[in-house]
């Protein structure tokens, strides 16, 4: 069984096993997956962000791995402890957008201009990141719209976004992917 389909199964041990063989082969991707592994944890492998900081960064380092690098740029996010995480999160999710145009990398750098956090809070790049996020279909761009709308003091827009960002998802669910921010 492939490691993708070892994790669909819900069987992150075994999946473990399999990326830890490869990781010692040097295969720059089973760090990515080992990253994923560590980082949501469950079903036998417990929850590691050092671990998984670890993997991602080993795959960034050795074949720039788009999602290690995203993995890296969420986990300094999410446990930032002063302002130097933030923002080298910030510039990590820049280099993704940047590269790949990845729909996450362009979500987050929207949401720390619009936040402040890791750069100076900055609604007109906020809106202009969101937008390019929503055209790379990600289902999160609506809301985060209705909220630098209803900050930019326009409530109208705020909620017709919120109203549109519900319709898609509920009527166009195909069109756009929704990935957890």
């Amino acid at each position: 069984m492939r490691l993708n389909q070892l994790i669909r199964a819900g069987r992150f041990k075994d999946a473990e096993l399999g990326a830890i063989a490869l990781a010692d082969k040097d295969d720059c991707h089973a760090f990515v997956l080992l990253g994923a592994i560590y980082e949501g944890g469950g079903n036998g492998v417990d929850k590691n962000l050092d671990l998984a900081l670890q993997n991602y960064s080993k795959s960034v380092e050795m074949c720039g791995a788009v999602e290690g690098c995203l993995g890296v740029a969420r986990i300094l996010y999410q446990r930032a402890t002063d302002p130097t995480d933030l923002a080298r999160a910030f510039c990590l999710y820049k280099q993704v957008a940047d590269v790949a145009g990845h729909d996450v990398a362009l979500i987050m750098l929207g949401k720390m201009h619009f936040l402040g956090e890791g750069t100076e809070q900055d609604l007109e790049k906020a809106e202009t990141y969101v937008l390019l996020a929503l055209k790379a279909g990600n289902v999160h761009a609506f809301d985060l719209m209705s909220k630098i709308k209803r900050e930019q003091g326009n409530a109208w827009l705020a909620f017709k976004w919120r109203v549109r960002g519900l319709i898609e998802r509920t009527f166009f669910v195909g069109k756009y992917r929704a990935r957890q921010i």
